[in-house]
């Protein structure tokens, strides 16, 4: 379940990748419809839409249950019952350095995967560690993990195996949520993941309309198309957050407005963007100044 689509079409702004907007036409058809039901001749009916395409140049697959583990089976905290966040780690077949161009997901049970983040270990060390966590909850596959992998620099001392520095931080590689079918990167450019190196696979489950029942287990993969680094015309593109995470909200307030910023030090393009907020946002602007 997800919320309403807020943002619109009407020229104040770029419009987005592979947008499926609705003519004011066809709104007023549908708004016709809806406040004046009727059924109309079933020998009009119209055959069923056509799937979207897929991502038919795959080279790669992941799958959360590789290695011999088998669905996971979700399940919420006493905190947050109906959430749960999960990383996976995945062994993914790259033999060279490479970059990927595409990628398409396949959410095992589709009514309760809200999203999936894919990030790169980008070092022995990060992957050494996402090793211990893994290891830290032995009864289930992966680790439990919240907004990112669960792998950063501990400034606080307080997990001495988490004694890392920022080049061992994981590299976001592609995100996905409901709606999105195949997500290919601009024209020539990709994001690079290495060779033999072990790759984070963190999803975040809802589980609200399973509280009642049995939660189905899942086995979400993921398909990738990747050129090899060095591939004439290509360009390694980067993923870079702009976020506020150290903010308080007064209390009372209806509204509450947290900015975040993040400097390129260096000549950049900027191809897209891509806004995502969990709990208490409304609303998100983003600018290049």
């Amino acid at each position: 379940i997800m919320p309403p689509f807020l943002a619109n079409n009407d020229g104040s702004c770029k419009t987005f990748s592979d947008a499926r907007w609705l003519s004011d036409a066809d709104i007023g058809t549908l708004g016709n419809w809806a406040d004046n039901p009727a059924e109309g001749d079933p020998a009009n009916i119209p055959p069923d839409p056509k799937e979207l395409p897929g991502l038919t140049d795959a080279n790669i697959t992941l799958d959360i249950g590789t290695d011999g583990t088998p669905d996971y089976v979700p399940t919420g905290t006493p905190e947050h019952p109906n959430d749960d966040y999960r990383c996976f780690i995945i062994n993914a077949p790259v033999s060279e350095d490479s970059l990927v161009t595409a990628f398409e997901v396949f959410p095992g049970e589709p009514r309760m995967v809200h999203h999936i983040i894919l990030f790169g270990l980008p070092t022995p060390e990060a992957e050494a560690f996402a090793g211990v966590l893994d290891a830290r909850e032995p009864d289930q596959a992966g680790y439990t993990c919240f907004g990112d992998s669960g792998i950063g620099v501990d400034s606080t001392n307080s997990d001495p195996e988490n004694n890392l520095a920022s080049k061992d931080i994981p590299k976001f590689v592609g995100g996905w949520a409901p709606g999105l079918k195949v997500n290919r990167f601009p024209q020539g450019t990709g994001i690079k993941i290495l060779q033999d190196r072990k790759m984070i696979m963190q999803i975040h489950y809802n589980l609200e309309q399973f509280s009642t029942g049995t939660v189905p287990p899942d086995r979400t993969k993921m398909a990738l198309k990747t050129i090899p680094v060095g591939t004439p015309g290509s360009i390694e593109a980067y993923v870079g957050p702009v976020f506020n995470d150290s903010f308080q909200l007064p209390r009372g307030l209806p509204n509450q407005q947290v900015e975040g910023t993040n400097t390129a030090s260096y000549p950049a393009t900027i191809y897209s963007m891509f806004p995502h907020m969990h709990t208490l946002g409304t609303k998100l602007r983003v600018s290049v100044a």
